[in-house]
C-alpha cells in the first residue's frame, strides 16, 4: 500500500480487508488451530513514504501436540507427516512435536504399496510392529509414564 494520505486506522483498516482478500492470508487466518497472532508495521528504509505490515500466526508452546514412532521391528520403515516424508530407523523412537495435529501415512506393505493412516493425536504413541509377508503393523496407544 503506499501509505501517503492514510490515517493510521485507515491503515489498518485496508491491510486486514487485505488480508481477508488474499487466499493465502486468509487461510492463515482461518486456522482451526492458531490461537494468536501477532501484526507489525514497520516503515520500509525507501525514499517514497512506505509502509510493510506483517502477520504471524501461532500456539502457546503448552499447546502443542507431541506424539511418538516407535519402531520395533527389524526394518526402516516409511511415513509422512505433514507433508513430509520421514523414515525411522530398526528399533529406534521418534517424537514429533507440531503446532498442528495432522495425518500420518505409513508404509506398512512390505513389498506391496499399503499405507496405515492416523490422524496424529497429542500424547499418542505408535508402535510399529512385524507383520506377515514383511510387513508392518501399527498399534497406536495411548502414552504411559513409562513411554
Amino acid at each position: 500500500y503506499d501509505s501517503r494520505g492514510f490515517t493510521a486506522r485507515n491503515y489498518a483498516k485496508r491491510t486486514v480487508e487485505g488480508w481477508e482478500n488474499s487466499p493465502g492470508h486468509r487461510r492463515n487466518m482461518l486456522t482451526p488451530h492458531v490461537t494468536e497472532i501477532g501484526v507489525a508495521i514497520a516503515r520500509a528504509p525507501t525514499r517514497d513514504p512506505k509502509y510493510v505490515a506483517v502477520q504471524l500466526f501461532g500456539r502457546p508452546r503448552e499447546l502443542k501436540f507431541t506424539f511418538k514412532i516407535t519402531n520395533t521391528t527389524k526394518n526402516f520403515v516409511g511415513y509422512d507427516f505433514a507433508g513430509n516424508d520421514h523414515v525411522i530407523e530398526p528399533r529406534y523412537t521418534i517424537t514429533h512435536t507440531s503446532c498442528e495435529p495432522g495425518t500420518i501415512s505409513f508404509q506398512i506393505g512390505g513389498m506391496h504399496d499399503l499405507k496405515a493412516r492416523y490422524e496424529a493425536r497429542d500424547g499418542q504413541v505408535y508402535t510399529l510392529r512385524p507383520a506377515r509377508a514383511g510387513g508392518v503393523k501399527v498399534e497406536p496407544a495411548p502414552r504411559t509414564t513409562a513411554n
